[in-house]
């Protein structure tokens, strides 16, 4: 009687488990189910965000196209992906470079690209912000890129020569740095307005007044000779040379800018000098008088470097004797930073001598 029911239990409870596991693998798979049509929704999804992208990028591609038919950057986009392809074109129908690669390689070298490294600059930028992988073939080689900025800097001339004429007087800057060891001079020259037409640098072997001089004559024949400042002449005929214009140029030039080093003061009265002269031999006989301005930041350097010490040296016996200088003595600059005297000092000096 006790193993029938033994038997009558153990059967019971085979059939919990069996029904227990059977339960089990019917949750798991609903589970595996429930996955699947979630996996399939999210592409379903996917697929359909992905078409109402690309028809919205098709849209606004034609708009694009529509709106700018004339340019050289074309944009298509097809239904098999998901980012528009772009089709980069430099050179127009006569195999010539168009505008907007020639801005490109003259800004790429003003910003100290060489030019032997224009053409893959512009390649890689192609490469890793539009997905784009423009041959070197198709950009511009080292000697075109030296060409554009030939080209670049003659028209930068004629612009100068046309600002000049507007222009009523200017003056003329100069200066003097080093570089790696090498002596560099830089000049500009500032307009009526205010505006400053830089003349570029250039590398000396010796900063002397002469080489100043020298520098400065140059770059007023280099804009003398870029041309006609009347404008472009007709078709079929020559461009006619403006020769008074050199003479007028000089006469506008009403003052020199630079430090007070001695050689920057010597150029100045060797540019005079010379001014007066081709003035003269030009049949000019009045002719007006060429100023010279100099900032004060060297006047200010030395007079900080001798007094420094001076100073730094009374600072010291005035502490020891509590004598303090300046606001130090008064209670209501006590929340001030600490300023040395000497640093006070030239800002009082900057105070009287100039804003």
């Amino acid at each position: 009687m006790q193993e029938t029911t033994v038997n009558s239990l153990r059967q019971q409870l085979t059939t919990a488990l069996t029904q227990n596991r059977i339960l089990r693998l019917r949750l798991d798979k609903e589970k595996q189910n429930n996955a699947v049509v979630k996996k399939r929704l999210l592409r379903a999804q996917k697929r359909a965000s992905k078409r109402k992208r690309n028809a919205e990028i098709s849209k606004t591609c034609q708009m694009e196209n529509e709106q700018n038919a004339s340019t050289d950057v074309r944009c298509e986009v097809t239904a098999d992906l998901p980012q528009e392809t772009i089709e980069i074109v430099t050179r127009d129908e006569d195999r010539r470079f168009i505008p907007s690669v020639k801005a490109c390689t003259v800004e790429l070298m003003a910003s100290e690209v060489s030019s032997s490294n224009v053409a893959p600059v512009i390649r890689a930028v192609l490469r890793h912000l539009v997905g784009v992988d423009v041959p070197l073939g198709q950009l511009p080689s080292k000697q075109t890129a030296v060409n554009f900025s030939d080209a670049a800097q003659f028209l930068m001339q004629v612009m100068y020569k046309e600002k000049i004429e507007e222009s009523s007087n200017f003056g003329i800057k100069k200066d003097g740095t080093s570089r790696d060891k090498k002596k560099i001079i830089t000049s500009s020259i500032t307009l009526d307005s205010g505006e400053e037409l830089p003349l570029g640098y250039n590398f000396v072997a010796k900063e002397t007044g002469e080489t100043i001089a020298d520098y400065v004559k140059g770059r007023l024949n280099e804009i003398e000779m870029s041309g006609s400042s009347s404008g472009p002449a007709e078709e079929g005929e020559a461009e006619e040379v403006d020769s008074n214009f050199f003479t007028r140029m000089l006469q506008k030039l009403s003052y020199f800018m630079s430090d007070r080093a001695a050689n920057e003061g010597k150029a100045d009265n060797l540019l005079r000098d010379w001014r007066e002269k081709m003035l003269e031999d030009a049949g000019e006989k009045e002719t007006s008088y060429v100023h010279s301005f100099h900032c004060m930041a060297h006047a200010l350097l030395g007079f900080l470097y001798h007094s420094k010490a001076f100073l730094q040296e009374q600072h010291k016996q005035y502490k020891v004797d509590e004598i303090h200088l300046g606001r130090e003595g008064h209670q209501q600059f006590s929340n001030w930073r600490f300023e040395f005297p000497p640093q006070r000092c030239v800002r009082k000096a900057c105070s009287l001598m100039g804003p």
